[in-house]
Formats: structure tokens, C-alpha cells, sequence
């Protein structure tokens, strides 16, 4: 929450305007994810299932043995994501694009190059409409 009102602090101190209620609930939701990992409440090796039920994130999307579970739309400015492999998660970082904060990660590099493929493709398309 601290960082939001920091947030909204700075954007109407440089004369832009407040975020608009889309903007606001994206923050909020970020927000929680981000919560929602400090509080322990989602972790390390913790079934989709479960961190979607507790968590009520924007997305979640599955391609093959990953899942990615975003608190926010992507592409974003910042965003909390999740990276499962075979149904149970394996890394959770907080990210804007200054900065990257890594709340718990099991993949290797090999998976973190295949899971990171896999997404990008899964967003290209997205983004094409198809």
C-alpha cells in the first residue's frame, strides 16, 4: 500500500494526473501479490490450485508443464509473477522496470530459458489477437 500512495504522491507532485480507476485496481492487485508472498501465504512448491483460490490473481495462464500467474495485465510497468512447473510453483518475483525483487526461485537456468520462451510466445500471441 505504501508504495501506491508513494506512487500517487510523486505522479500529481510532477503535475500528471492521479491514476485512473483501471490503473488503481492493477496497482491494488500487485499490491496483494505482493502481500500475499510476504505473508507466506503463497510459497514455494504451492499447488496452483491453492495460490489462485487464496491469491485471486488477474491471470493465469498454462502453456504445456508451466503456469504463469500474474497479479496484473501484462505487458505492464511492474507486476508480480508466478512460475509453476507441473501444477506447483517455483518462483515468484515482484518486478517494475527499475527494479526486480526475487521472492523464491527452484528453476534452473535451462527451465527459467524454457519457461521464459513458452511465455513470450504465449504473450506475442495474445497481443496479435489469435
Amino acid at each position: 500500500m505504501l508504495l501506491f500512495a508513494l506512487t500517487c504522491v510523486g505522479c500529481n507532485a510532477n503535475g500528471r494526473t492521479a491514476p485512473s480507476a483501471d490503473e488503481a485496481r492493477g496497482d491494488a492487485d500487485i499490491n496483494r501479490g505482493v502481500r500475499l508472498l510476504e505473508d507466506g501465504d503463497v510459497y514455494l512448491g504451492q499447488r496452483v490450485s491453492e495460490t489462485v483460490a487464496v491469491g485471486r490473481p488477474r491471470h493465469v495462464y498454462v502453456v504445456g508443464r508451466y503456469t504463469f500467474v500474474e497479479f496484473d495485465d501484462v505487458p505492464n510497468l511492474a507486476g508480480v509473477s508466478l512460475v509453476a512447473i507441473d501444477g506447483k510453483l517455483a518462483s515468484a518475483t515482484y518486478w517494475t522496470c527499475v527494479i526486480q525483487k526475487q521472492y523464491f526461485s527452484r528453476l534452473t537456468r535451462e527451465q527459467e530459458r524454457a519457461a521464459a520462451e513458452v511465455y513470450e510466445k504465449q504473450l506475442m500471441e495474445k497481443l496479435a489477437g489469435t
